[in-house]
């Protein structure tokens, strides 16, 4: 879904809602969606000093913002047309400051920093460093961050009992979004042990995080050249191209469930009418920002804003071959259990043949019946819920696609409701979501 696509939806649920259109009681969560629809996520670096956070920020931020000997406490980095701080002081007083300089801003002794900067990564997402010293400013940290938090980063090369059990105690919503970035990642290849403290992790973190990813960040930073060029095969050995793809994946995750979520209130409430020039403007909150670039060197493919039905079903119906998993001692390697893997390939199996069969009618018969194709839809992503659910057993990765699919198959039998054309539409592109994620897993 494009950035256009999302601010659109945006204006049109700030349109009904301002003409009191939207009944009181889900007046906040349309409110809600408007935000999530509009601000850039939010991401937040977690883990104790000498972990590799301040490098991984400057990696997710594009530019080398946060220095070695700086000892700034936690900062916030977001978008803005020129640098700006706001420090706040342990008495509760502001300072401001035009400009960025973290040694200067450091030397105040602020408690907290809100940073603005006109990087293009900040388009996309926010960024929060969480500086904590001790196992209790952690854990009082975890708890202050998870209503500030859309993606949760947690630095480690150990994640020993301590860190498990701070990190048990984050809410389940900050876990489903989370990453544990094995930091140092090429520290762990010299010494020859990747391979197995990957294993160790993932059987400690693979119920507790989306994902668990190894990174060699400084070597990731320096595939960045001077002149701005980027060393794609340095980037990728690194581990930093699939953490990048990781976090822009939940990213336009998060923007497609909020998208699909307020076009059912437009639906209900908008009696589907298209946002025109007499529309109440949105406010510049909505949407302060340029049109942001991708973060570093990644792209999420999306599909085309003007594809037909038909090109939709037949993007369905494509099969990807899938890709062998890269060297033992590479840094990008994540892995997928055998079971996940042959539950994922089956799955793009089926969704493909549906996505297959039903180009294969609409070219036959010349028309679109659109109830059948949603019908069709709903039960194949009814039976991607089911057969997955089957397949879970102990891995974590089955289980939560598992529960995207079975949210998927709730909103498809709300829209199953509809019977027209953006049903279709929204239906097929929520299959062709659903195939490319597991397509993304065997591909990592």
């Amino acid at each position: 879904m494009s950035d256009t696509q999302r601010v659109d939806v945006a204006k049109a649920l700030t349109g009904i809602l301002s003409q009191g259109r939207i009944p009181d009681n889900l007046r906040p969560s349309a409110e809600a969606l408007i935000s999530r629809l509009t601000k850039p996520v939010r991401v937040t670096v977690f883990g104790f000093p000498g972990s590799g956070k301040s490098s991984l920020v400057n990696l997710l931020l594009g530019s080398q913002v946060l220095k070695a000997d700086d000892r700034l406490p936690t900062t916030q980095f977001t978008w803005g047309e020129e640098p700006n701080t706001r420090c706040t002081m342990a008495d509760g007083s502001t300072s401001v400051f035009p400009h960025v300089n973290t040694a200067e801003i450091a030397a105040q002794a602020p408690i907290f920093v809100k940073a603005e900067l006109p990087l293009p990564a900040l388009g996309k997402i926010s960024v929060m460093e969480v500086v904590a010293q001790t196992a209790e400013d952690v854990r009082r940290a975890l708890h202050w961050a998870s209503s500030r938090t859309d993606i949760a980063i947690w630095c480690s090369q150990k994640f020993n009992s301590a860190e498990q059990a701070l990190w048990g105690t984050a809410t389940d919503d900050m876990k489903d979004h989370g990453f544990l970035a094995v930091t140092k990642a090429d520290e762990l290849v010299a010494q020859g042990v990747l391979d197995a403290t990957l294993a160790n992790l993932q059987e400690r973190g693979a119920e507790e995080f989306n994902r668990v990813l190894p990174i060699a960040t400084l070597d990731a930073i320096a595939a960045r050249r001077e002149d701005g060029s980027i060393d794609k095969d340095q980037l990728t050995r690194s581990g930093g191209r699939a953490l990048i793809a990781a976090i822009l994946r939940e990213v336009d995750l998060g923007h497609q469930a909020a998208r699909d979520q307020a076009d059912i209130l437009l639906q209900q409430f908008g009696d589907g009418a298209a946002v025109t020039d007499e529309a109440p403007k949105v406010d510049a909150a909505v949407n302060p920002m340029p049109e942001p670039e991708a973060l570093p060197e990644i792209e999420v493919e999306a599909a085309p804003a003007e594809a037909s039905d038909l090109e939709e079903a037949a993007e369905l119906s494509e099969v990807e071959a899938t890709p062998e998993p890269s060297g033992s001692q590479d840094a990008g390697v994540a892995g997928l259990s055998p079971v996940a893997r042959s539950a994922y390939q089956e799955a793009i199996r089926r969704l493909s043949r549906h996505g297959r069969d039903a180009a294969e009618a609409m070219k036959a018969s010349g028309a679109l019946d659109t109830v059948q194709l949603v019908d069709d839809t709903v039960e194949s992503v009814q039976w991607l819920s089911d057969y997955l659910g089957e397949k879970t057993g102990d891995d974590a990765t089955i289980e939560r696609m598992r529960d995207a699919a079975f949210d998927a198959a709730d909103l498809l039998q709300l829209m199953q409701m509809e019977n027209d054309t953006n049903s279709v539409k929204e239906s097929i592109s929520i299959a062709i979501q659903l195939k490319r994620e597991m397509e993304a897993a065997l591909a990592a």
